[in-house]
């Protein structure tokens, strides 16, 4: 596959002058793995990190044609007793967790509840609803059985933070929300119930000054707010007790797209309009205040391009500035009065139904390079700076920095990475980019569907709080092509 942006013709070819193999390990703040590298190249002389640096450099010129024929990563570590790598039907059924990542390791979970998982799986309760994993590349260093469906996780310094729900058809006992905070072990540290319907969506959790703070949304169900979104913050001690809670009325007529912990008893949160918009506004909820304070309206937040919607997906702050990952995508010809995920991808899915992709195959999955290449060139993951005012009560808008874009990728996740100093905070922000590899044309749903697989590139930044925006210049900062695949629906 090419290693960098080489625009070519249908049906047309390319060659290589040398095959070369490149070996060595990965430096901080990346994993610490033995890699190797076997590409395709015309320069006999070029090194491995000189093809790194054309990949991501977003300078003219950078950029070295290359192919990639296989890459490998390995970890020195034995694995420990008890671990075991899954056979293909059961490794097929974990998807990836946002928790703490460390030596090629990461999260992942299952839902257990659906047929025929419990024989998969071997479950010692019944009433299991999903499976928590903890993995080292492909072997499993623990599971844990949980009652509950996940619905979220967070990294936290200790391993991960679950957010689940078990349904008004479970026991009385058993209904309700779920908040369990696991360490890499698989020690469970604390667990948090409350009712059902409480909360609804949690979109940020942070470990502040020794306390978790949680930012939820949730609707308004008083008979006056009808559609009418509600700010939660929920404060937890290191035992995983209550503190503290506040809500503040969002919005209305407007969707929440994401929220960042911006210290012990605020948080901002994202709105964006249910049409397709290159705007959103950012506001924040404290707890010493009634009302959400606007704090800022992202007029600058603009998509490259005429005629491009902006959708934004992620937020984190760092220090005196708030970092925003979005993507942008033309606007479509078809266009319904509310946002739709299928109205972005309306033109590939007509050209789908046009060419009869399913005609042949005995699947209801098929892979088409003729729908891989329009949704790569329709959307570009976007990466924005803002450095926020000193004072919360003044009123701005500051201009927002395009920091870096990549075409051919939908932003994904910016957190807070590396080494945490007391307060919990991370002292790296890593931005991952879902890079679309190929798609998938399924009809064996109520509506034609497409499934974009993604690898993951994840960039690694050290800030500097004086002028965040300067560490994403004309370095490119560390980076890492992730093993983790994800995959997202239209």
């Amino acid at each position: 596959r090419p290693g960098n942006s080489l625009e070519m013709e249908e049906g047309s070819s390319v060659s290589y002058r040398y095959f070369k193999h490149f070996e060595g390990e990965t430096t901080p703040p990346a994993r610490e793995l033995h890699y190797e590298q076997y590409v395709l190249v015309n320069d006999d002389s070029v090194s491995w990190e000189r093809l790194e640096w054309g990949i991501l450099s977003s300078t003219f010129g950078d950029s070295i044609p290359f192919a990639w024929v296989a890459s490998s990563y390995t970890s020195h570590e034995e694995p420990p007793a008890g671990s075991y790598i899954p056979g293909e039907e059961e490794r097929n059924r974990w998807s990836w967790l946002n928790g703490k990542e460390e030596g090629n390791t990461h999260f992942a979970m299952v839902y257990a509840g659906a047929q025929p998982a419990p024989e998969v799986f071997q479950l010692e309760d019944k009433n299991t609803l999903s499976l928590l994993s903890y993995w080292r590349e492909d072997r499993i260093l623990w599971r844990a059985e949980l009652p509950y469906t996940i619905r979220e996780s967070f990294p936290m310094p200790e391993g991960i933070l679950l957010y689940g729900s078990r349904d008004e058809e479970s026991p009385a006992e058993a209904k309700g929300y779920y908040l369990s905070c696991f360490d890499t072990q698989g020690k469970l540290l604390w667990e948090y119930r409350t009712s059902y319907g409480s909360y609804e969506t949690l979109l940020a959790a942070e470990r502040v000054e020794g306390n978790t703070i949680l930012a939820f949304c949730k609707e308004d169900t008083s008979s006056s707010a009808t559609g009418r979104r509600l700010a939660h913050l929920l404060a937890l001690d290191e035992e995983g007790k209550r503190l503290w809670e506040h809500s503040a009325v969002l919005c209305q007529g407007e969707r929440v797209q994401a929220a960042c912990i911006s210290g012990l008893e605020s948080a901002y949160y994202v709105l964006q309009e249910y049409v397709f918009t290159d705007t959103a506004r950012i506001v924040m909820v404290d707890r010493q205040h009634g009302q959400a304070q606007e704090a800022t309206h992202l007029k600058d937040l603009k998509a490259p391009g005429d005629n491009m919607s902006l959708t934004v997906r992620n937020i984190s702050c760092q220090g005196t500035g708030i970092y925003v990952s979005a993507y942008a995508c033309p606007v479509p010809e078809k266009r319904n009065q509310w946002f739709s995920n299928r109205d972005e991808v309306e033109d590939v899915l007509d050209m789908a139904h046009t060419l009869k992709l399913w005609e042949g195959s005995d699947t209801s999955i098929v892979s088409s390079e003729h729908l891989t290449l329009p949704m790569q060139e329709k959307y570009t993951a976007l990466l924005y700076y803002y450095e926020m005012p000193v004072r919360s009560s003044a009123r701005f808008p500051f201009e927002a920095k395009l920091i870096r874009s990549y075409p051919g990728g939908q932003g994904g996740r910016i957190f807070k990475d590396g080494l945490l100093d007391s307060s919990g905070y991370g002292q790296e922000i890593a931005w991952e980019i879902e890079e679309i590899q190929e798609v998938l044309y399924s009809m064996a749903t109520s509506a034609f569907s497409l499934i974009c697989r993604c690898q993951v590139i994840r960039y690694s930044y050290s800030p500097d709080m004086e002028e965040g925006a300067a560490l994403f210049g004309a370095a490119p900062g560390s980076f890492q092509l992730t093993e983790k695949m994800t995959a997202f629906y239209r």
